[in-house]
């Protein structure tokens, strides 16, 4: 129906699949990006594949947070939907170095917000630097959610980036909690 593709247009537009505009929605760029390991990452596709299983994650980890709460939210797509759910919280500080995070969370009332910058990643969205890392270090905070590509029965957590490790390290290790989505 009428109203069904106009739903489904929203949702896609929502998720920066297309741009809309008066009578038309345009693809967006789907620039795919060639990882250390040789493989493709395409964000655009990431941040709807398996959208479900993300949003049911992001609802409950949302629930784990309490007024008062120092965070810290790693980079990912699963993260991003669990920052959507953040703004409804109220005095929650959190602490994150990926601008599609940032800009979901801006939209929070009482959140406190604290960005760890660097060199701009548009692969992935994400910030990365030498003081980006010491800076996320002298942060302690209550819990930290963190995103992985994958799990290996022997190297534990997997990511897509190599630039990813050392931002994902110093967030685990300033946090009493490890919340992994």
């Amino acid at each position: 129906s009428e109203m069904t593709i106009r739903r489904d247009l929203e949702h896609l537009r929502k998720n920066n699949v297309v741009t809309r505009s008066y009578g038309r929605a345009t693809l967006q760029d789907r620039k795919k990006v060639q990882t250390e390991s040789g493989e493709y990452y395409d964000i655009a596709y990431e941040q709807i594949r398996k959208l479900k299983e993300k949003e049911s994650i992001a609802r409950y980890a949302a629930t784990l947070v309490a007024p008062n709460d120092i965070l810290i939210v790693d980079s990912g797509t699963t993260t991003t939907r669990l920052a959507r759910h953040l703004v409804e919280k109220n005095k929650i500080t959190v602490l994150c170095y990926n601008f599609n995070i940032l800009n979901e969370l801006r939209r929070g009332k009482d959140i406190s917000l604290i960005f760890a910058g660097g060199y701009y990643h548009q692969e992935d969205q994400m910030f990365t630097s030498k003081e980006n890392v010491e800076f996320i270090r002298s942060i302690r905070a209550n819990k930290v959610f963190i995103s992985a590509s994958g799990f290996h029965e022997t190297l534990g957590l997997t990511c897509i980036h190599a630039h990813e490790v050392d931002n994902k390290r110093a967030a685990m290790a300033s946090s009493a909690t490890r919340i992994l989505l």
